[in-house]
């Protein structure tokens, strides 16, 4: 069966996601980053799992010598799909 969400889901959850960025647009990086695992969770937004789907601060390998860390990596059945680099908004 194929879970289909209507159009005001769609707009409840991009509603919250533009009044918590009001709320939070010059908090510090690591509290950011805690709101954003929190909304990749959310049912009514991303609807990942807390637990397995979302990894924070993962070294990922590259090649023989390089590595990352991205902020989040989503994951979907035990393989990454998506990695996330949050970062902060500079007026200069």
């Amino acid at each position: 069966m194929v879970f289909r969400r209507k159009k005001t889901d769609y707009k409840l959850g991009w509603n919250y996601l533009v009044s918590e960025y009001k709320k939070n647009f010059d908090a510090q990086e690591d509290k950011i980053q805690t709101l954003w695992e929190s909304y990749f969770a959310m049912p009514f937004i991303f609807n990942y799992s807390d637990s397995d789907d979302i990894d924070s601060k993962r070294s990922l390998h590259i090649g023989s010598k390089d590595r990352e860390i991205p902020d989040i990596i989503l994951r979907s059945n035990h393989k990454d799909i998506c990695t996330i680099e949050l970062k902060r908004w500079n007026y200069q």
